[in-house]
């Protein structure tokens, strides 16, 4: 009998189908979550992405399941702790509000260049006449820059609203009228009847 298999057949036993882990438990493919393992995951994201990279790319390289990994990133970045480290990190790093102020004007203040067509001033109506048209370069206004440099100083400074609440104390109360057709075809109101 040393031969036979004496694990239990799942077939025997109803209910070894329906039996499930005990709560608590985590599943092999999730992050750990014990303050060693938060901590460290928490500065890999930060490092990340102060090294460029997308909350997707950080999370990922942390640890974390592609699919949950921005959200996840967005949620711990949320955490106050996590704030001050990122704020003390890129203080290390030279990025202070100095250094973010002045990119940050850079940016909204920011130029493109692009080719141009320059009409020649005393050269011919003729655009087709050599002399009166040149190719050339000339710095414009990014304003697609700007408009992104914009958005971002207001997020900052908080002068965007997500949700706006209005506590109203004071009931309001709807007024209804009905109208009527009277026989001359003409449009009244019906009287009020309590």
């Amino acid at each position: 009998m040393s031969g036979i298999d004496k694990t239990p057949n799942i077939a025997d036993n109803p209910q070894a189908k329906t039996k499930r882990a005990p709560r608590g438990i985590q599943p092999k493919t999730h992050a750990k979550k014990n303050k060693a393992a938060v901590e460290a995951r928490r500065k890999a994201i930060i490092n990340a992405l102060l090294d460029g990279k997308s909350t997707l790319q950080a999370g990922t390289e942390a640890g974390l399941s592609p699919k949950t990994a921005d959200s996840q990133v967005s949620q711990i970045l949320n955490n106050p702790k996590t704030q001050n480290c990122l704020l003390e990190a890129m203080e290390r790093r030279g990025m202070g509000n100095d250094y973010l102020a002045e990119h940050h004007r850079m940016l909204i203040e920011g130029t493109k260049v692009i080719s141009a067509n320059i009409i020649v001033p005393g050269g011919g109506t003729d655009l087709k006449d050599a002399g009166s048209m040149t190719k050339d370069f000339i710095e414009v206004p990014d304003f697609q820059a700007k408009a992104k440099g914009l958005d971002m100083l207001y997020r900052l400074l908080g002068m965007y609203k997500d949700k706006q609440e209005i506590d109203l104390k004071q009931p309001i109360t709807f007024i209804t009228k009905d109208f009527y057709m009277d026989e001359n075809g003409e449009v009244k109101e019906k009287p009020y009847v309590a």
